[in-house]
């Protein structure tokens, strides 16, 4: 993103909680289609779409995937990734317009997206006014509508955005907080209001490592951009702040999340391009998310206590149980392991707020079924040692991931990916 670019954006974008302020809770959204009549701003969508890059280094866009035609573990973490439209009025002349990009679901009812796309009133431009902006998830498909085409997602899909949480100038990134649904019938029911927030990986990226963009691009239904996605080829250092990475974008496709490949979990937020001095785009760029977390008092403070695997510095305490191969019985190093957390528990003499269990397996089965059975087994033995030692069981969530996320990055037999995690957070009021 130029300085030419930043210099627009920073007098167009608006605080959104001005213009969200007076909407009416409860009522019904709007759903605004990709083909809506536009009113301009400006001499064109240009002056107020976002920047993202086109194709990098000058590629044709043709890798996009239909979202919807994915499944597992990719199509889980989909449902909380959604289209952030947000609808703008010049206050003089009234013309108005629609803007988009992508967001995802992070904590109960917030989520993020990038900086300046919804920025905060430090880059207020009293000139223009939000009539409203939304989320929608589960857009995954268009609708047909007199030949023309329409949003076609679950009811109680839309959310009203309501408010700037935090947000990061520097790391791009801003927190908003949307409504929640009471539609208790769809596939979307609890989705924002219980926030199971999509994994991120707080680990560096290996150079050439594998990505997956999932996103919004130029508002249509979600796409999945994976062919040819890499992370830069030079080493992150450990001061870096920006992820670069070859995997194809659009605008509107500002804010989605970057995936790495070998675990499904997310590893940057992108933001915009790096734009070559012959106009090409040498490498998309995305804000680490180990960044974003480090930085961020919300993140820290909400969700460590809610999903401390994310935040491991955070646990009070943590340890992994390990099994044999293709097994889910404890063995006497397993009983040690879990005895010796007991013991502690008991001389701390301090309640237990949560306890995360999370069963892997290593990657020596094909079979995905499989997979996931054993580390449920083996995540389940350890929820009822614990139970059976006197570990009151409404503390503990049990996850199973099967293979998704390794300790080491190896196939076949592999003693540090059978392995049960345990995570423990203490009450704050005792």
């Amino acid at each position: 993103m130029n300085a030419i670019t930043r210099t627009a954006l920073a007098t167009f974008f608006v605080w959104l909680i001005a213009g969200t302020a007076n909407a009416q809770l409860g009522q019904p959204l709007r759903l605004y289609n990709a083909l809506d009549p536009w009113r301009f701003i400006g001499d064109g969508r240009e002056a107020y779409v976002p920047p993202s890059s086109t194709a990098v280094s000058g590629r044709a866009n043709e890798t996009f995937e239909r979202a919807d035609t994915f499944r597992g573990a990719m199509r889980n973490n989909m449902r909380g990734i959604g289209r952030l439209a947000i609808h703008l009025r010049r206050t003089a002349t009234r013309e108005e317009g629609v803007t988009w990009c992508t967001a995802w679901l992070i904590a109960p009812e917030v989520i993020i997206t990038n900086n300046h796309c919804y920025p905060s009133n430090e880059n207020f431009d009293p000139a223009i006014e939000v009539v409203e902006a939304q989320v929608i998830f589960g857009y995954f498909r268009p609708g047909e509508d007199q030949g023309g085409e329409i949003l076609r997602v679950p009811a109680g899909a839309a959310h009203q955005v309501l408010e700037v949480l935090e947000e990061n100038r520097g790391l791009d990134y801003s927190l908003l907080r949307i409504s929640d649904t009471n539609n208790e019938t769809d596939e979307f029911a609890g989705l924002v209001g219980s926030g199971r927030p999509i994994p991120f990986d707080p680990r560096l990226p290996l150079p050439d490592e594998r990505l997956y963009v999932v996103q919004h691009p130029m508002s249509r239904p979600m796409q999945v951009s994976q062919f040819g996605c890499l992370s830069s080829p030079n080493p992150i250092t450990p001061t870096s702040r920006v992820l670069e990475h070859t995997c194809q974008t659009l605008p509107g496709s500002s804010g989605s999340a970057i995936f790495a490949q070998s675990d499904n979990r997310i590893i940057g937020l992108h933001f915009g391009t790096d734009e070559g001095v012959d106009g090409t785009h040498a490498f998309n760029r995305a804000m680490l998310v180990s960044r974003i977390v480090a930085q961020s008092p919300y993140l820290r403070r909400t969700m460590g206590r809610q999903h401390p695997h994310l935040f491991p510095d955070l646990a009070d305490s943590r340890f992994n149980v390990y099994f044999e191969w293709d097994r889910s019985n404890l063995n006497q190093a397993a009983l040690e392991t879990i005895d010796a957390f007991v013991e502690g528990n008991r001389q701390r003499g301090r309640a237990i707020e949560i306890i995360e269990i999370r069963g892997h397996t290593d990657r020596s089965f094909d079979d995905i079924d499989h997979q996931l059975g054993l580390s449920q087994r083996c995540a389940n033995i350890v929820r009822d040692a614990l139970t059976a030692r006197g570990i009151p069981l409404d503390v503990i969530h049990v996850d199973a991931l099967g293979a998704e996320e390794p300790a080491r990055l190896v196939r076949g037999r592999e003693p540090l990916n059978r392995r049960t995690e345990v995570y423990v957070v203490y009450s704050q009021t005792n």
